[in-house]
């Protein structure tokens, strides 16, 4: 894939340490390899569908009241969603076996895409536990 696309650069960003984009590049260049290797198919397409699948759709910000913590639900953009999926897998890679990140990554991202039900992947669950903790407090929004 070329390295002008904006989640592979995005995704980079995210896993730099230290500045070293070049280590990252490869580590992701080699992440979409393992995809392509145990799926036999484009990596690309594989690794948005994840990214997409693991993003929440909204937040919950807590504020101070006197001495209650009220929490409000507010809805993420499109880059928020992209970062909070992305460092969701990458949390969850680095629980996964596996002798390098790019292997890890490889591994789960395909987990995210081929599981059925959200209790089948953890970023799957986590996702659905943050959703259902903003439906709980989404009364804060209609009754201030």
């Amino acid at each position: 894939p070329t390295a002008q696309d904006p989640l592979l650069h995005f995704f980079s960003s995210l896993i730099m340490r230290d500045g070293k984009r070049k280590t990252s590049d490869k580590t992701i260049a080699h992440m979409l390899l393992h995809i392509r290797a145990m799926t036999r198919s484009e990596p690309l397409p594989i690794l948005r569908a994840a990214v997409q699948r693991a993003s929440p759709f909204v937040k919950c910000v807590g504020m101070r009241k006197g001495a209650k913590m009220i929490w409000y639900p507010t809805a993420l953009s499109e880059k928020q969603r992209a970062h909070r999926g992305i460092m969701a897998i990458f949390e969850a890679s680095n629980k996964r076996p596996g002798q390098t990140l790019a292997q890890r990554l490889a591994r789960e991202v395909i987990a995210i895409v081929i599981a059925e039900k959200p209790q089948d992947n953890e970023v799957l669950s986590k996702k659905e536990q943050e959703h259902k903790f903003v439906m709980v407090n989404r009364s804060v929004v209609c009754h201030p």
